[in-house]
């Protein structure tokens, strides 16, 4: 999956005020990788539905310094 990921980053290659909607994040690994590639300017929301998870994705994103939104 990872590697698939990662070719839809390269092929797509991102443009500026991207909106991203991840709605299954779980703990937010690929959308801190995500994040990374992007512009500035984009913007990433991130959900769960599990609540545990939301939980964990907001620890990860404040160890990270990527306050949530």
């Amino acid at each position: 999956f990872f590697s698939f990921f990662f070719f839809l980053i390269n092929y797509l290659k991102p443009a500026n005020n991207l909106k991203v909607l991840d709605a299954c994040c779980g703990a937010g690994g690929k959308t801190f990788i995500l994040k990374s590639f992007l512009d500035s300017n984009c913007h990433i929301t991130a959900n769960d539905p599990n609540p545990l998870q939301i939980e964990r994705l907001k620890e990860n994103s404040n160890r990270m310094n990527l306050a949530p939104d």
